[in-house]
């Protein structure tokens, strides 16, 4: 299992609690996480 599948599993865990908006949801899921913008991801906007 890959960090991204981790962050994205883990996304929809605290969705599906209620515990985040559909919104945040959404920009959670379009970030579409890989090797190069973890760093961005967790200090700012990702770049891609």
């Amino acid at each position: 299992m890959h960090l991204d599948d981790l962050l994205n599993r883990y996304a929809d865990s605290i969705f599906y609690k209620n515990e985040i908006s559909d919104t945040t949801y959404s920009f959670l899921k379009s970030l579409l996480w890989s090797h190069k913008n973890f760093y961005f991801a967790f200090l700012g906007k990702p770049i891609g």
